[in-house]
């Protein structure tokens, strides 16, 4: 729902359901979610002009998931993981040149 309200320019709704979301996932103890939440909490911040907190939403969301591709035994498995969270990257590049 966050990425929804995200997406419609409701930045209160959104930060408010993605937090909530955020607790749901480290409480289940499932680190994709989590970085995909905290991915989606910082480009709300971002497009608010938070930048600092942005920048530290997508960093935490990077270490879940460079920690999520080193686990992975397969090389082919951790390129295509890699590929699959390219857009956190590109978060992240934007927070910084902003």
């Amino acid at each position: 729902m966050g990425g929804v309200y995200r997406e419609v320019g409701d930045n209160q709704k959104a930060t408010e359901c993605l937090n909530e979301a955020l607790e749901i996932t480290r409480r289940i103890g499932d680190p994709s979610g989590e970085a995909a939440t905290l991915s989606l909490l910082a480009q709300v911040e971002r497009n608010q002009g938070k930048l600092l907190d942005a920048k530290l939403h997508v960093e935490a969301a990077l270490a879940s998931v460079e920690s999520l591709r080193i686990s992975l035994k397969d090389r082919k498995l951790r390129t295509s993981f890699f590929a699959s969270v390219r857009q956190y990257h590109e978060v992240y590049i934007d927070v910084l040149m902003r």
